[in-house]
């Protein structure tokens, strides 16, 4: 994939799939802004705390990733937060919508942010990295099996 000339952010850049995804995005090319609740150490040409769930925190980074890189063409979501291991009947509400709040509706903050930009250019893509939990589930991590 050639992406020359392209500004992607990663949120959830930290960790190995994420960081790794900033590595091959460099490497073919694309500008890129890695982002995470505590920043990111990578080769990104932007490394910055973003917390996604927090709608401020995500229209900050875009808004400084497009004066700094140019306008947004792509998004890869990795963000993703896990809770203790709980059997389903001893868990707290608190981890349930951390959880859930962090790896959905985080992602959907990061789209309602960056959509309506591409849609002006009419161009622009949304990656949402997933997870085998959410296919095969575990046992004691009902929250996040159900948020990825």
């Amino acid at each position: 994939m050639h992406l020359k000339g392209e500004t992607v952010v990663v949120f959830g850049a930290a960790g190995g799939i994420g960081s790794n995804i900033v590595e091959v995005l460099l490497g073919d090319g694309a500008q890129v802004a890695a982002t995470d609740l505590e920043s990111p150490e990578s080769n990104a040409h932007i490394n910055r705390v973003c917390d996604v769930r927090n709608q401020d925190h995500i229209e900050e980074t875009v808004s400084q990733v497009e004066k700094e890189l140019g306008p947004v063409s792509g998004s890869v979501f990795v963000a993703g937060v896990l809770h203790p291991a709980t059997a389903t009947e001893e868990l707290r509400v608190e981890d349930w919508e951390r959880v859930h709040d962090t790896n959905v509706v985080g992602a959907l903050r990061v789209a309602k942010t960056i959509v309506p930009q591409m849609k002006k250019r009419r161009y622009g893509r949304l990656v949402h990295i997933a997870s085998w939990w959410g296919y095969y589930g575990h046992a004691f991590f009902a929250p996040y099996g159900s948020s990825k």
